[in-house]
């Protein structure tokens, strides 16, 4: 495995650059909250697990896309949170 860790984005970026960038762009306070509330556990991690990951990104992503009915988050909302995730994926 090596010491690299793998990209991921943290809690200050999530907390500094995507939640503000969501809200800037029309993610209402509830949405944000329920985007928050799928990635707590990855932010809330330690070590190697601390952040949120390419594949739980992805993972996520998709169920948010496949279950639309399931969160109310616009798929264009879902859009713009994969695209910020990605932006925002450290290397």
């Amino acid at each position: 495995m090596g010491f690299f860790s793998k990209p991921n984005v943290s809690r200050i970026e999530f907390d500094k650059h995507v939640m503000p960038h969501l809200a800037e762009h029309g993610v209402n306070q509830h949405e944000r909250d329920r985007i928050r509330g799928m990635f707590e556990a990855s932010l809330d991690g330690h070590g190697t697990y601390k952040g949120i990951d390419k594949e739980e990104m992805h993972n996520t992503i998709k169920w948010m896309k496949d279950n639309m009915s399931k969160h109310n988050i616009p798929k264009a909302h879902v859009d713009l949170l994969e695209e910020s995730l990605n932006a925002h994926m450290s290397h």
